[in-house]
This record gives C-alpha cells, structure tokens and sequence, in this order.
C-alpha cells in the first residue's frame, strides 16, 4: 500500500513516478493537481523529473505530490 498525499492507494509492483502520475490522472480527485508541472516528493526526497520514467515505487512509499505554481 502506497501513502499519497495522506491517502492510502494500492501498489503494484513495478510501478514507476510515472505510471502513478498516470494512474492519478485518471482519478477525478487528483486532476487538478495534475493539469500541468508537478513536484513529487518520495519518502521526504524531491525526485527530479527526468527520473519518473525509471523511479520505482515500493511497498509502504510515501508520496507528495504538488503542482508546481509560479508566484513571485
């Protein structure tokens, strides 16, 4: 079982960033976080972009993710 934004989500194995981004789109409650970039946090560590194609998920993981939002 993963932990996403405090919320419980099964895991399956081999489950990559990206493939859970996917999963999430399809998911009506996690779509406005995802209409554009986003920041994933996995296990308190900020996980670069060009590492959710390949970035496997773990039983147990903790992830946040946020969208990113410019402010100045």
């Amino acid at each position: 079982m993963l932990r996403v934004n405090y919320k419980e989500m099964e895991w399956e194995e081999g489950l990559t960033v990206e493939g859970l981004l996917q999963k999430m789109k399809e998911e009506k409650a996690y779509q406005f976080i995802l209409r554009g970039r986003v920041t994933v946090i996995l296990n308190n560590e900020v996980i670069p972009t060009s590492e959710y194609v390949t970035k496997r998920l773990s039983n147990s993981d903790e992830i946040r993710v946020y969208p990113v939002i410019a402010g100045g």
